[in-house]
Parts: C-alpha cells; structure tokens; sequence
C-alpha cells in the first residue's frame, strides 16, 4: 500500500470518481512508474535548496505544482534577463512565463509597470512572425516565435494575429516533419521540434492536424534505441529527451497514457537521474541546473497531460475558491490540494468549506491523492449501501482493499453519513501505513489521533466524535500530502 506525502506518494490508475466534493466522474488513465511524484518532489526539492529564483527554476516549480519559495513568491525575487527596449523576443517570453509562475503580474511589471504581454504581442510582424526581437525586427528565429506563442497562451492571450502566426509556424515545418532552430536549416531538431509542438498546442492546431502526425514521425525516427533523443547536433542528452517528451504530451501522445508505441522516453530521461534529484546532461555526467529544469518541466507534463504553459497562473492556486478569501485558516491547505489536482470543487467555483463532508466523499478524496490501481468490485463482497453504480463505488472498495477503511457493518458503509474528526486521521494514518493500535478502556480511535497530533495532522479545534467539515477534511488532507 502506498504513503502519503514525499516518500509514499503512489501513482496508479486514476478512477473514474468525483474531483472533489461533488460527483463528477473522471477518465481513466493509464498508469503511470511507481513513485513518479516523489522523484518530482525530489527534484523540486533540490532546486528550492540551490535557491530557485531563475526563471526557468520558478517555471518547472509552478507547472510541477510546487510552491517556488519565498524568494521568488510575488516575483519579487525574480533573476529576469535583462529586458531592454527592442530585445530578444526570448527574453521577454521567459519573463512572462516567469512571472506568471511567481505569482506576479507581467502586465504591470517593474517600477514603471511594463505591460511585458503587450510588448511581446505587438512584436507580431505583419507576415504573422513574430519577430526575434520585440521591435519587430528579424525573421529569422524560429524558436523566437514559438516562445512568443506559449508566452502569450500561458497569459491567456494570443496572437494579435492567430491565422497568421499558426500559417507562419506550419510554413516552417521542414520536409523530414521537423523544425529547426532557424530558418534556412534544412533538417529537424528533436528539441525545437518539441517546441513546435507545444506552440502549435497553444495556437489550437488539432493533434490530428497532418502537421502534428508528421513532427510525431519525425521524433519517432529520431529517437535512439534506448529512448531518448540527441539534439542540436551533440550527444544523447537529458534536455532533449526532455523537449522531445513535453513535445509528444502537446500532440497528446503522452507515454504515461499509452499514447506512444516507441522506446519509452520516459525511462530514457529518468536514466539521467541522480541520486539527490538533480539530472545530469550527460549519461554519467554531473548535475547540471539546465537539465533539471527541464527535465522537471518534462515529467510534470507527463504527470498531469497537459502542456506545463496551461498550468502556470498561479492566482487560482493562491485563492481557488470564490468563498474561501485569502485570509480564512484553511486557504493554504485547499490551494495545495488544488495544486496537486486532487480536489476542484463546485462548478459554481465555491467550496463551502463550513459544509460537512461524507464518508464517500473523503473516501474519494483521499483515494484521489494515493493514486492507487482500481480494485476489481466483487459482487460478493459489496456493501448493501454503495452499489456498483454508486458514483463512489470504485475509491470506497479500493479503499476497503487496502484496508483504509471499514464499514460501519459488515454490510453497510454509510456513504452519506458525515465523517468524524476521528474517522480522518485514522483513513489518513492507514494509508500513511500506520496502526494506531487500541487498548483497554480506551476509545478505537485515541492510539490514531495521538499519532495524528505527533504528526501535526490535527486541524484546528479538532474534535475525534464530531463531524468534520470540508475545509477541516482538506486541512488534514493536506498535511498528509505536504512534502
């Protein structure tokens, strides 16, 4: 059985069961390596101790669904190339996504509050290219395009031009299907390809689109037999398995998702691993910062499907729900969990967090944030009150399996009873792996809520036979998921 938090965190087949509170069923995925979201735990970790307050640090942090640290929150922090007026279009793309990552707002930024969106809009050329500097000058520069347009996207705007700056990029598709880094070259690049592919992504170029099939072919004939990808001419390297990756989860052929036939790339970038959390360039090579960001960057796209840019404002994360204001003791907790995809909330985006929650709900919660494979719904083993059709069905038997929970009966589970104080910690420590044992004279309960007070897993005025309401439920739940 898998553990919550850092060391434990299990990632499995994802079940068709409610997002948070209410009962709307998800897809099912396939799944994906043991402990994936541990090693991106780790690998956050060691750039928040090598101190991440670059740009690309704070992007691979954000889209991992990771706090980037005091240092660089608010954006203050913030080691942004310098923007100079008529510089790089590259330069002005990385900052927005940087910004964006922090928590910051790249329409007002700085003393003289630049509008950095602005700029790298207006640095469209009439010919729908963006240019390589944000005067508008140069056409030379294909990766200056591609990063004006995931810039853009990641602020929720696009081209001022869209028909022209897609045109423009699928006219640069070279005939082996791929993209290079200039115009002029007359072969693909894994990496720049795996840009293109996330450009074309955020210009809405369907992964059906002729375009999209041919750069897939093209980076699986480029690919080595182990899986991975060389790029810009050098050895087999970590930022080119990485690019090439984030690249086939744009054209929504995510390995983790059975969307890719091939050597698995995947393993291919994991090989570049080193034992603290960092990646080396090189196989057998040192840590390299490069490498880390974007390998990070690469197994967060993997984990969540979808490209890093669609995850990288952070101001639903900070304060995700319209009744939850900023300043109520829960708010952190439920950013967290919406941080890490376990809970969404109504669509009416609220959360009524003073509300009780079920024991089908937590159940579901709780199963949510374990990822553990669907257990197989024993007709013989059913409780009378959660059918087979129950929306809660798959996260209450899972749970039952693995001994997280029991019924109120042999027979009854109690799915729409209110979950006690105690009956939380108690699911949240089984699936931490622990017994909190039972003696004598004393309550079930009170061996769990001592070892749930030790953790510091107790919400504010906890009571072990009271009913616990949402936000409390997703305080304790939070602590448990908390690296």
């Amino acid at each position: 059985m898998g553990r919550l938090g850092l060391r434990g965190w299990m990632l499995g087949v994802a079940l068709a069961m409610a997002m948070f509170w209410a009962p709307v069923a998800g897809p099912v995925a396939a799944a994906p390596p043991a402990e994936l979201r541990a090693l991106m735990d780790r690998t956050a970790r060691h750039l928040l101790e090598e101190g991440a307050t670059d740009p690309w640090s704070v992007v691979a942090l954000r889209a991992a669904g990771c706090d980037p640290g005091p240092q660089a929150r608010g954006s203050r922090g913030l080691e942004l190339p310098h923007l100079a007026p008529g510089g790089a279009t590259t330069d002005y793309a990385l900052a927005v996504l940087a910004i964006l990552a922090a928590g910051g707002d790249p329409r007002r930024w700085g003393r003289e509050g630049m509008d950095l969106v602005a700029t790298l809009r207006n640095a469209q050329r009439p010919g729908g290219k963006f240019g390589d500097t944000v005067d508008g000058r140069g056409e030379e520069l294909v990766n200056a395009h591609i990063w004006a347009v995931i810039a853009l996207a990641a602020a929720g705007e696009g081209p001022a031009a869209p028909e022209g700056a897609r045109e423009w990029l699928l006219g640069r598709q070279l005939p082996d299907g791929g993209w290079a880094y200039a115009v002029g070259l007359s072969t693909g690049d894994p990496d720049l390809t795996g840009m293109a592919l996330l450009a074309l992504r955020a210009l809405g170029v369907p992964a059906s689109h002729r375009a999209v099939e041919r750069a897939v072919t093209y980076l699986r004939r480029s690919q080595l037999p182990d899986g991975g990808f060389a790029g810009w001419g050098a050895d087999p390297n970590a930022e080119s398995a990485a690019m090439a990756l984030m690249g086939l989860v744009a054209a929504d052929r995510n390995p983790l998702a059975g969307g890719w036939s091939g050597p698995d790339p995947l393993k291919a970038l994991l090989a570049y691993r080193l034992e603290g959390g960092a990646f080396a360039h090189v196989a057998k090579g040192p840590a390299d910062p490069i490498a880390t960001r974007q390998a990070l960057l690469a197994l967060a796209d993997c984990y969540y499907g979808t490209p890093f840019f669609t995850r990288l404002t952070a101001d639903r994360w900070q304060n995700p729900f319209r009744d939850v204001p900023p300043e109520h003791w829960a708010a952190p907790a439920l950013a967290h969990l919406v941080r890490r995809g376990i809970l969404k909330g109504y669509p009416d985006g609220t959360c009524r967090p003073d509300e009780a929650l079920t024991r089908a709900e937590f159940v579901s919660l709780v199963v949510r944030a374990c990822r553990p494979a669907a257990q197989t719904l024993a007709a013989a083993r059913l409780f009378a009150d959660v059918p087979v059709t129950h929306w809660a069905a798959p996260a209450v038997y899972t749970a039952r399996e693995l001994g997280l929970v029991r019924g109120l009966s042999e027979h009854l589970f109690g799915p729409d009873e209110p979950i006690t104080g105690a009956q939380v910690v108690t699911v949240l420590l089984r699936a931490a792996g622990e017994s909190g044992g039972s003696e004598v004279g004393r309550p079930w309960w009170a061996g769990f809520v001592e070892l749930a007070r030790e953790r510091g897993w107790l919400y504010p005025g906890f009571d072990p036979e009271r009913q616990a309401s949402r936000a409390e439920c997703a305080w304790a739940l939070a602590q448990a998921t908390a690296r």
